[in-house]
C-alpha cells in the first residue's frame, strides 16, 4: 500500500506541496539548507543548500511531468537557475553553484536532449552543467525515509488513510494527526538516537503526506497548524529521548520554517483587494472568526518582520486592515481559544503605534470574562480547549433549538495572564472598576509534570490548580507579579518568541501565566 499511496501522492502534490520533504531528503543526505520556499525574488531557486562535500547547490521544484512543451514554458526561470549568481548572506558573492531541475513526474526524452545540448552552451560560457531529477528518483527517496515507519495496525491504518484523504478545505483534523506523529514519535526508551533521528525526519515527510490537498487549495490556516504540530512533536521527541541538537535540530527548523511559509502566504493572501468579503450567503459569526484569524496571520507576520528590522512594505496595509476590522466590529471573541489570535494583534498594534487600541482589546477581553465567567454562569465564556469549530457548531444548533440556558461550573484560563498584561500597562482604573466582578471569576491553570509535555496535543500527566483573586488586592504585588521573570518552567523550545507565538495560536489550550508573559516581554 505504501509505495502506491506515495505514487499517488507524488503524482497529484504540486511544487510547494513538496518542497519541505525533498528538502528533508537534502538533509538526510548531509546538506545544509540555506534557503527555501517561493518568492518573487527567488531567481528560479526555490531551494539554496549547501553540500555535504561544501558545494552550493540551487534547486527548481516543479509538480508534473516534463514534456518540451513544458521546458519551453519554464526555460526563463530555468535559465535564471542557471545564469544568475546566488543572492543570499550566508554566500560568499560570486560562488558558483551547481543547478538543479527537479519535478514529480516523468522526463521526456526530447527534454533530455534538449539539455543536453544546452549544457554544452553553458559550460563554454562558465556555467555549471543543469542537472534533471525526475519523479522515479524522487520516489525512491521519500519510500527510503518513510518506508519503515508506515502504521500497520488497523485503527492506525485507518487514522492514517483518513488523514491523507482529507478534502483540504477547512478539515485538517489537528488532534487527530496530533495522535498520529505521538504515536509516530513514541519509542522504547533505549532505542538507538539515529533511529529516534529517522522518525523524526519521517515525521515531515508524513506530513507532506497528508498535507497535498491542502496546498493544492491553498488552505493556508491548515497548513500552518500541520507543521506547528509537527515541528511542536519533534520538539518533544528531542526533549523526552535527550537528543543533541544534530539529532533534531534540522527536522525542526524545516518544519518550522514550513510553517513561516505558510503564514506568510495566508498574510499575503489577507491582504489581497477584497480578500475578506464573503463569496456567498454565510453567517456572520464565521465570518468574523475568519477575519479574526487572518488578522492574527497578518499581525504575527508582522510583527516578526518588524523585530528582524526589516518592515515589509505591505506593514501600513497591515496596520490599516487590522484597525479597521477592529473599530468595524469585525473581529470575535468566540471564547478563550480566541486570546492567542487577540494577542498576535495587541503586540503587532503596540509595535506600530496603535497601543491605544491594544489597550481597549486588553480590557475588552477582562470585561467580558468578568462578566460571563462567574461561578454557575448560563452564558460562559468557552474555555481555551473549546475550538472554534465546535463553537460555532454549538452555537448554530442553540440557534436551531432555542434550548433553555444551563447553568455550569466555569473557570478561566485566560484572565490572570490577561491582568498581568493589564498591569504592565499600568491599566490600574480599568482594573479597579472591574475588581469586584474578577474576584468572582474562578482562576485555572494547568501544570505539567514535565515541562516537554506541553508540547504534545494531550498532556495527560499533570495537575489542575485553581485560585480566586484577593479582595481586596495590592497593586504592587501584581506589579511584581507582572515583572519579567526567566521562562523556567516552558520546554527549550518555546523560549524562542517567535515560535512561541505561532504555537499559541494553535495550541490555545496550553494558554498559562508563564507563556504569555515571556510573549508580552518579548514583544
Amino acid at each position: 500500500m505504501k509505495e502506491r499511496l506515495i505514487e499517488d501522492w507524488l503524482v497529484k502534490v504540486n511544487e510547494r506541496g513538496f518542497e519541505t520533504p525533498f528538502c528533508q531528503t537534502l538533509i538526510a543526505a548531509g546538506h545544509r539548507i540555506i534557503r527555501f520556499g517561493h518568492s518573487p525574488f527567488e531567481d528560479g531557486k526555490d531551494v539554496i543548500t549547501f553540500s555535504a562535500k561544501g558545494g552550493l547547490h540551487a534547486y527548481q521544484l516543479k509538480g508534473g511531468a516534463l514534456d518540451l512543451p513544458t521546458f519551453e514554458q519554464h526555460f526563463p526561470q530555468i535559465q535564471a537557475l542557471v545564469e544568475a549568481v546566488v543572492d543570499h548572506p550566508r554566500v560568499k558573492a560570486g560562488t558558483k553553484h551547481k543547478p538543479f531541475f527537479v519535478t514529480t513526474g516523468a522526463i521526456s526524452l526530447p527534454v533530455l536532449n534538449r539539455v543536453k545540448n544546452l549544457n554544452v552552451a553553458w559550460k563554454q560560457r562558465k556555467y555549471e552543467p543543469l542537472t534533471l531529477i525526475g519523479g522515479q528518483e524522487l520516489l525512491t527517496h521519500f519510500a527510503q525515509l518513510s518506508g519503515d515507519f508506515w502504521p500497520i495496525e488497523p485503527p492506525q491504518v485507518r487514522a492514517f488513510l483518513g488523514l491523507y484523504l482529507a478534502k483540504g478545505k477547512g478539515d485538517f483534523d489537528n488532534p487527530e494527526f496530533a495522535k498520529f506523529l505521538h504515536e509516530l514519535l513514541t519509542v522504547e526508551p533505549k532505542t538507538a538516537k539515529t533511529k529516534i533521528a529517522r522518525r523524526l525526519a519521517a515525521a515531515n515527510i508524513f506530513a507532506s503526506y497528508v498535507l497535498r490537498e491542502f496546498y493544492a487549495s491553498e488552505d493556508h490556516w491548515s497548513i500552518f497548524s500541520a507543521w506547528i504540530i509537527t515541528a511542536s512533536h519533534i520538539a518533544w521527541a528531542a526533549a523526552n529521548y535527550n537528543l543533541g541538537v544534530e539529532h533534531w535540530k534540522k527536522p525542526f527548523d524545516l518544519a518550522t520554517e514550513a510553517a513561516r511559509n505558510a503564514l506568510a502566504g495566508l498574510s499575503t493572501e489577507t491582504l489581497a483587494p477584497d480578500s475578506l468579503k464573503p463569496r456567498g450567503a454565510e453567517l456572520d459569526d464565521f465570518v468574523r472568526a475568519r477575519n479574526t484569524i487572518a488578522a492574527s496571520a497578518v499581525s504575527a507576520w508582522h510583527l516578526f518582520e518588524l523585530r528582524k528590522g526589516t518592515e515589509a512594505q505591505s506593514a501600513s496595509a497591515a496596520l490599516s486592515l487590522v484597525m479597521l476590522l477592529f473599530e468595524n466590529g469585525r473581529l470575535w471573541l468566540w471564547g478563550e481559544s480566541a486570546l492567542p489570535h487577540f494577542l498576535a494583534i495587541i503586540w503587532f498594534l503596540e509595535s506600530s503605534s496603535g497601543s491605544l487600541a491594544s489597550d481597549r482589546l486588553i480590557s475588552m477581553f477582562i470585561r467580558e470574562i468578568g462578566r460571563r465567567t462567574q461561578t454557575n454562569s448560563s452564558d460562559a465564556l468557552p474555555d481555551p480547549y473549546e475550538p472554534v469549530d465546535s463553537i460555532l457548531t454549538d452555537l448554530f444548533s442553540r440557534i436551531e433549538r432555542h434550548p433553555e440556558p444551563s447553568r455550569k461550573e466555569t473557570a478561566s484560563y485566560a484572565l490572570e495572564p490577561l491582568v498581568l498584561m493589564a498591569v504592565r500597562r499600568l491599566l490600574k482604573q480599568t482594573l479597579k472598576s472591574l475588581w469586584y466582578e474578577l474576584t468572582e471569576v474562578c482562576l485555572a491553570r494547568f501544570e505539567s509534570t514535565r515541562s516537554h509535555d506541553l508540547l504534545l496535543w494531550r498532556c495527560n500527566d499533570g495537575a489542575e490548580f485553581h485560585k480566586y483573586y484577593e479582595r481586596p488586592q495590592q497593586w504592587d504585588a501584581l506589579k511584581a507579579e507582572a515583572s519579567p521573570k526567566p521562562p523556567d518552567l516552558l520546554p527549550g523550545v518555546l523560549k524562542d518568541a517567535e515560535f512561541a507565538l505561532m504555537f499559541l495560536l494553535i495550541y490555545p489550550h496550553r494558554l498559562s501565566v508563564q507563556l504569555v508573559r515571556h510573549l508580552d516581554h518579548s514583544f
